[in-house]
């Protein structure tokens, strides 16, 4: 019966092991330096579930010039593409920044995008490096690991409940 304990055990260190691997940070990052003309933007994208945070940042080589930063879904993205100003967009960063960081939480699942826009008064343009991370891992994922992890700690219950009742009975 040792045997079998020293089984569950190391079984259970196994999962606890995966669990915590699993839920390290996770992500599909999205990183370069680009050129931002005044005028003009750049976006990210990325399908996520609901309640997923996209990290984002950015930080501009001109002191002079403030970045728009947008979170939108795919359907908005497509009409922020023909017109920007038609489209129903999240605002990050309202162009006061040169250099900015922060989180948005996905309203729904769905494809989501960042846009780094340059719509600077002065026309002038600028240089940034931006990272955007994307969780990879989905929150069903998450659910599904917890319910095996919640399953293994009951068996090993039972199993524990049933030798202590045997060992009583002998």
């Amino acid at each position: 019966m040792k045997q079998k304990k020293k089984i569950i055990l190391l079984f259970t260190i196994c999962m606890l092991i995966f669990v915590f691997n699993a839920f390290q940070s996770q992500a599909k990052t999205f990183g370069a330096t680009r050129e931002l003309d005044f005028n003009s933007s750049f976006s990210v994208g990325y399908k996520l579930s609901k309640n997923q945070n996209i990290k984002w940042s950015f930080n501009g080589s001109n002191s002079l010039v403030g970045i728009i930063v947008l979170a939108m879904d795919e359907n908005n993205y497509n009409i922020f593409m023909d017109d920007a100003f038609s489209a129903f967009a999240y605002s990050l960063s309202d162009g006061s920044y040169y250099s900015h960081y922060g989180t948005f939480k996905a309203k729904s699942s769905d494809k989501w995008w960042i846009a780094f826009i340059n719509l600077d008064e002065d026309m002038l343009s600028t240089s940034i490096t931006y990272k955007v991370e994307f969780p990879i891992m989905s929150t069903g994922l998450y659910i599904a690991m917890i319910g095996g992890l919640s399953v293994m700690v009951v068996i090993v219950a039972i199993v524990s409940y049933k030798q202590k009742k045997k060992n009583k009975q002998l």
